[in-house]
């Protein structure tokens, strides 16, 4: 019977608890709503804030690293597990899920905002270059110097051969132009390691050395900008201005030199001849000038010609009516053209200079030796004959000049075509194996052309030059 009695309590209870259930269900549909609101309105301000952003100019990206946009993602509250059966609840109520929902206030605002834009790397180098440029092309050269040289200071340039290597060689004309050609030398010499193909950082390396005086590695740059650049006509203008360059000093230098060995010459003292008692005394007039007396060796070197002028006076007034005794009209009077000859032949071989017998050992030997000529050609022509051709190579490497090679050319065309011609021959054609060769036939003038002609026509009636000799010839001298 209590059993039976019990059955309203658990009725009522139970309804209870279906009571409370629906009540759940009933606040979590309503929040499902509510977010499913929230979700809607939040995905509209969204959709304008993308319509907004496209019709917008676009502002640049952030740094890569720099900035992190994070966008939140919100979750739709999960379902609790109903009551069990026996009445227990799962621990869930309304005011625990309300405070699972997202925080409307912190996912409520449009799209994320990009941050403003930094001054990057790059566009503090551009804005530097751009300077360097403007003030270069302004005068300002010092100024040009120093935006080059904090240009080369920035790591993106450091990462970039070829930037530095431009940015090397703009310092270097700017060095150039305020005349610090050694810094502009080395500059370059830099900007080539980093880049070998870029030309100008050639041609302005050969300008620096050029002011440097560096004359033959000056023509090395020039040459090898005409390599790698054959179309550019304006290097072969600087090639011209440096041979002018180095001619004009060059004979500067060799006039200082003659200025400097000119021995100052001391008027000749006149001798009178007296007669007393029928016998010839000189009489030495008083030299009183205040000039310096001579150097010994130029004393020495002048005392064989004194005499002869002196003998030369002497039969001059002797045979002007001087009356001697008859044991001195005996000998045999000197006429005064021999003793003029012989005057001249002193003289001569005072100044001549001796050929060697010795081959050179060095280019620098050789110019010496050859520079004493002084344009000589049978001595040129002489020596010729000691220096083996093969030693050619070995002797000249990089230094035969334009007039060396024209005074070569004028000694075989002028005595060894006809007197040597196998070694005219051999000559020519060693000539050919110079470095440097090519550069000098350049430079030629038409006169040398004309030897170059008419010592092939002697090699050839000499019969020591075949035809296909001849036509080598002809097109390594240009002719």
């Amino acid at each position: 019977g209590n059993r039976f009695n019990s059955f309203p309590k658990m009725s009522m209870h139970m309804q209870q608890q279906i009571r409370q259930n629906a009540m759940e269900m009933q606040e979590y549909f309503k929040e499902l709503q509510k977010w499913e609101k929230e979700q809607t309105e939040k995905d509209k301000k969204l959709k304008k804030a993308a319509i907004a952003a496209q019709t917008a100019p676009k502002p640049l990206p952030p740094i890569r690293g720099t900035a992190k946009v994070q966008v939140a993602v919100s979750k739709a509250p999960s379902r609790e597990a109903a009551p069990n059966a026996s009445g227990s609840q799962s621990g869930t109520t309304p005011a625990t899920m309300s405070a699972a929902v997202p925080d409307n206030a912190a996912n409520s605002s449009a799209a994320p905002q990009v941050p403003a834009q930094p001054r990057t790397q790059q566009m503090e180098f551009d804005e530097t270059k751009a300077k360097g440029n403007k003030a270069f092309q302004g005068g300002k050269y010092e100024h040009a110097i120093d935006m080059y040289s904090q240009c080369l200071e920035m790591d993106l340039c450091r990462a970039n051969n070829e930037t530095a290597s431009i940015l090397l060689s703009n310092r270097a004309i700017a060095y150039i132009k305020v005349g610090k050609f050694t810094k502009a030398e080395a500059d370059c010499t830099e900007s080539i390691a980093l880049n070998s193909t870029y030309v100008k950082s050639w041609l302005r390396r050969g300008a620096a050395r050029r002011d440097l005086k560096k004359f033959r590695e000056a023509l090395a740059d020039f040459e090898m900008v005409q390599k790698l650049s054959p179309d550019d006509q304006t290097v072969q203008d600087e090639i011209n201005r440096t041979h002018r360059i180095r001619d004009k000093l060059r004979e500067s230098a060799l006039k200082s030199l003659r200025d400097v060995n000119r021995v100052p010459t001391k008027p000749r003292r006149v001798i009178n001849i007296q007669e007393t008692d029928g016998r010839v005394k000189p009489q030495v007039s008083d030299d009183s000038s205040d000039e310096p007396p001579l150097p010994s060796s130029s004393v020495a070197a002048a005392k064989p010609i004194v005499e002869l002028q002196t003998a030369h006076t002497k039969i001059q007034n002797f045979t002007a009516g001087s009356e001697v005794e008859s044991n001195q009209a005996t000998k045999a009077p000197v006429e005064s053209s021999s003793i003029a000859a012989a005057v001249k032949v002193v003289s001569a071989r005072s100044i001549t200079p001796t050929v060697p017998t010795v081959p050179p050992k060095t280019f620098y030997e050789l110019q010496r030796i050859w520079s004493s000529f002084k344009g000589d050609l049978s001595l040129c022509a002489k020596y010729l004959k000691v220096i083996p051709p093969e030693s050619f190579a070995r002797l000249f490497r990089e230094d035969l000049e334009p007039d060396m090679l024209s005074s070569i050319l004028a000694a075989c065309d002028t005595i060894l075509s006809r007197s040597e011609p196998r070694l005219t021959l051999e000559v020519f054609t060693n000539l050919m194996s110079v470095r440097r060769f090519d550069v000098a036939v350049q430079f030629l003038e038409s006169k040398d052309k004309t030897a170059i002609r008419s010592t092939l026509n002697e090699l050839q009636q000499a019969q020591v030059l075949s035809s296909d000799q001849l036509e080598a010839l002809q097109r390594s001298y240009r002719v």
